[in-house]
């Protein structure tokens, strides 16, 4: 193979990778743009008739997500659960904070879940009814008596 030959041969393959890239992150967008409306729709739902906690949905915070992809959060009491549009090792997803006791990155998948990596454990966790129900109990105080 001749040097011509070997350079054209890298460029090639450099072009198809960043291709591909740019085709997972259009895929990545797509799914987040489709899949965060239907989670917090879902979460306002199961929240709706629970006195004590709101929910509410803003515009984007960061403009490479689009206005499709708003911020949510519950506020439950004082305190506020944050659903943020971010990027997290070339992945996109949420950012949720003051569910768990720290920020926990879930991203959506192509079956619906959202799944995220516990750090401490290094097992992957998903955001299903149960977990919200728990982790949003967790913030409630409880009355000693």
């Amino acid at each position: 193979m001749s040097n011509r030959d070997i350079l054209i041969e890298k460029i090639k393959k450099l072009t198809e990778a960043k291709e591909k890239e740019c085709r997972n992150k259009e895929e990545q967008r797509a799914r987040l743009q489709a899949l965060a409306p239907q989670l917090f729709s879902k979460i306002e739902t199961l929240l709706d008739d629970i006195q004590e906690i709101s929910t509410s949905r803003n515009s984007p915070i960061l403009p490479e997500f689009t206005d499709c992809v708003q911020s949510f959060s519950i506020k439950v009491i004082e305190k506020t659960v944050k659903f943020e549009p971010s990027e997290n090792q070339g992945h996109l997803g949420l950012s949720v904070t003051n569910l768990f006791d720290q920020r926990v990155f879930f991203r959506p998948l192509s079956n619906g879940d959202w799944e995220a990596e516990d750090h401490r454990s290094g097992e992957m966790m998903y955001l299903t009814d149960a977990v919200l129900f728990d982790r949003l109990a967790a913030l409630v105080p409880s009355l000693m008596h």
